[in-house]
């Protein structure tokens, strides 16, 4: 069992020509105690969001 589970999530930002772009589609994460994680991106990549 997980200490932390995060299933089937999606991210989508509506672009203001009407377009969008796709920045996740159905990531799962499950982390167990005593594992890292970290996410790594450039500045303004949307690793916050």
């Amino acid at each position: 069992m997980s200490t932390l589970s995060i299933e089937n999530i999606s991210m989508r930002f509506d672009l203001p020509n009407g377009g969008h772009v796709q920045a996740l589609q159905d990531i799962t994460l499950e982390l167990n105690t005593g594992e890292l994680m970290s996410v790594l991106g450039p500045s303004g990549c949307g690793k916050t969001t």
